[in-house]
């Protein structure tokens, strides 16, 4: 007869059973014909996966199925992989920054971007950015209006997605830029 092995509980946020196995896949079952025609598959004793972030194997033993209900073999080895959960979270309106103006001041047009994240959820589920980790670099900039493309530092667990904006006159879309995936126009005070 099959057996399944009885999983309760959720492993920890941000991870997921993947997959459980059991090994014998089969175990011969004695008893009251009345009560062996009844099962249709036999069931582990629960295994604990709250909170789990890994994998394991463990021996567990068959749950019980009635009175003079016996199993051969009684116990199965259970093996359980646990695999990371990835999501995408989108976060709008972030503050972009402008760095290396040369203490020259400057103007940032829109001065927010739409940042679509990727990557394991146990990261994302609470992520802010760090001040500063969104921005545009005005090195080597002469006065008068730029494009310029958004950067954005981040763990190295996550990745950034393309976002297209509205596009504008002040905002064009880099839609074959990869990571860097917005434009702004950077405007310097010197401009005449």
């Amino acid at each position: 007869m099959p057996v399944r092995a009885e999983l309760a509980g959720a492993p920890a946020l941000g991870y997921m059973t993947a997959e459980s196995s059991v090994r014998p896949a089969e175990v011969e079952v004695a008893g009251p014909k009345s009560k062996v025609e009844d099962l249709k598959e036999i069931r582990t004793e629960p295994i604990d996966m709250q909170g789990m972030e890994r994998g394991f194997q463990r021996s567990t033993l068959l749950a019980w199925a009635g009175d003079l209900v016996s199993f051969t073999p009684d116990h199965v080895l259970v093996s359980v992989s646990v695999e990371e959960v990835s999501v995408s979270r989108e976060f709008k309106d972030v503050p972009v920054t402008v760095t290396n103006t040369r203490e020259r001041p400057v103007s940032l047009d829109p001065a927010t971007a739409d940042i679509t994240l990727s990557g394991p959820q146990r990261i994302l589920h609470n992520f802010k950015f760090d001040e500063g980790a969104v921005f545009v670099d005005a090195d080597e900039l002469d006065p008068g209006t730029h494009k310029v493309k958004v950067q954005v530092t981040l763990p190295s667990l996550l990745d950034t997605e393309p976002v297209a904006d509205d596009a504008s006159v002040l905002n064009p879309v880099d839609l074959l830029g990869g990571r860097d995936f917005n434009q702004r126009r950077v405007r310097s005070a010197d401009e005449s």
